[in-house]
């Protein structure tokens, strides 16, 4: 009744006339009413409070927050605000106007499942972090969250709201709450859909000005481009899933500038996923999983001095597909493609000795010194464009029957020199169909007794290898059913008397 008292003596001095339409109110509505008169005896010329502390509104926007988390509309907050913290109507409706408007979405988070908290708050205020599919690390803008950011990211969900424990963060992580993401995949599928510039790769195989394949016994004029396009190839087709085997070395004089054809090899986008690292016998197994999981291209800068132990490591790694590790934020163990690719330089030259042949290894003799000029003025960017759009155009990215017969053809300076096949040549020739001398069948057995009188040891499979690769033809004899493998070889201006 005091109510419509009021609003008729309002009536009579305004001069309305107009008859009340007054319905009972609830307690909340009378509050609500009563904030809004105070709010309006304040735009008539009443004095708003004085300005507050910085830590006073600070606890105001909190108190407000809280609210609106808890599931309070604008106006319910506003009240709340204005009668709990003692402040004018006006600076609660600023107050709680400006965090709805930012948090509109979060209405009732505190009643969400904690798991949907954190996905609601990472997606609103770190919308940039996600999971790499490749390291498996939550990431922003590219750059991985170390032990620091975590915690801060953690701390910051809980003032909040999002009571999330330590544990339940790194769950969360590995969860579909946590965005994810393949940066390299991602990196080469913004070539889709775009033509590639051609003649990038042709352009790079020329800055290195290299001979190899250009002797007259050995007359490839393609084979630095060739192979240079079936490593970039398999570079990408190594993020596809694939395995790349081949490892392309530059042989050079110091100074030549090797190191650095391979250091600005890649793109802006790429360079993270770029190592410098060795792949030496003596390192563990988690290490080499890691870089070799995580990295596009590992780059060793000096391959000299390698240890027969270090090679035939090195030829296990790049035979390797899978790797099992531990991912980060995980309690198990996981089988891993690998997606590395292996490059380096050394200054020695004789850096093969698979006596099998080689298919793995691509050494390129450099010049004196690189072109650099033309190197430099080639976009990297493009020159992988180039190099993605043949991969998905269907272009092998292994190399041909016909290929590794011309890599063997143009790398034999790059051979390792072979005690025991120059023990061999010592003593023996491979028979021609014209040679008029004897020609002798031997078994390996006999063949080693002579090599051991002039001071070489060996034992018959290795000296087998030897006997094939430098072109002895065998033949199989039975002998009371027992079979054995004859060598045909003519004695090398030496009397079998001799020996």
């Amino acid at each position: 009744m005091a109510k419509i008292e009021q609003v008729a003596q309002n009536q009579e001095q305004t001069g309305d006339n107009v008859a009340p339409n007054v319905t009972p109110m609830t307690n909340k509505g009378k509050e609500l009413a009563k904030a809004k008169e105070e709010g309006g005896k304040k735009k008539a010329g009443a004095k708003e409070q004085p300005s507050k502390s910085a830590s006073y509104m600070k606890k105001l926007h909190d108190f407000a927050r809280f609210q609106l988390l808890e599931g309070a509309n604008e106006e319910e907050a506003i009240l709340e605000v204005s009668s709990k913290m003692r402040c004018g109507n006006d600076t609660a409706t600023e107050v709680v106007s400006s965090i709805y408007k930012e948090l509109h979405k979060f209405i009732g988070f505190n009643g969400l499942p904690l798991a949907e908290q954190y996905g609601l708050y990472l997606s609103h205020f770190r919308p940039r972090a996600k999971r790499s599919q490749i390291s498996g690390r939550l990431e922003e803008d590219g750059r991985e969250l170390d032990l620091e950011d975590l915690n801060n990211l953690r701390i910051d969900m809980n003032i909040f709201g999002a009571k999330v424990s330590e544990a339940n963060f790194y769950i969360f992580i590995n969860s579909k709450y946590t965005p994810r993401y393949h940066p390299i995949k991602d990196y080469f599928a913004k070539f889709d859909g775009k033509e590639a510039t051609k003649g990038n790769i042709a352009q790079v195989a020329q800055s290195i000005n290299s001979k190899s394949g250009l002797d007259d016994y050995e007359f490839y004029p393609e084979f630095v481009e060739t192979m240079l396009k079936r490593w970039l190839i398999g570079v990408i087709a190594s993020v596809d899933g694939h395995k790349n085997n081949l490892y392309l070395i530059l042989v050079g004089p110091q100074r030549s500038g090797k190191t650095e054809f391979f250091r600005r090899l890649m793109p802006e986008g790429l360079k993270r996923f770029f190592a410098e690292t060795k792949l030496e016998s003596r390192k563990s197994e988690a290490d080499i999983a890691m870089v070799m999981c995580e990295t596009l291209v590992i780059f060793d800068d000096e391959m000299a001095g390698k240890s027969r132990e270090d090679w035939a490591f090195m030829k296990s790694t790049l035979e390797k597909d899978t790797y099992t590790v531990r991912k980060p934020y995980g309690k198990g163990y996981e089988r891993i493609k690998r997606i590395a690719s292996c490059c380096g330089t050394t200054n020695e030259e004789e850096i093969l000795g698979d006596l099998t042949g080689n298919r793995r290894y691509i050494p390129i003799a450099t010049g004196d010194v690189l072109d650099f000029e033309a190197y430099n003025s080639i976009d990297k960017e493009e020159l992988w464009h180039e190099a993605y759009a043949l991969y998905k155009a269907g272009e092998p990215w292994e190399l041909s029957r016909e290929e590794i017969t011309m890599l063997n053809e143009c790398t034999t300076r790059f051979e390792r020199t072979d005690e025991l096949a120059e023990g061999i040549m010592q003593l023996y020739d491979v028979p021609s169909p014209t040679d008029t001398r004897i020609i002798e069948k031997l078994t390996a057995t006999q063949i080693a007794q002579d090599l051991r009188i002039i001071g070489i040891k060996c034992n018959p499979v290795a000296l087998g290898m030897r006997l094939k690769k430098l072109g002895f033809s065998q033949t199989m004899t039975t002998k009371e059913k027992a079979k054995t493998r004859l060598y045909s070889v003519c004695l090398r201006n030496v009397q079998k008397s001799q020996i």
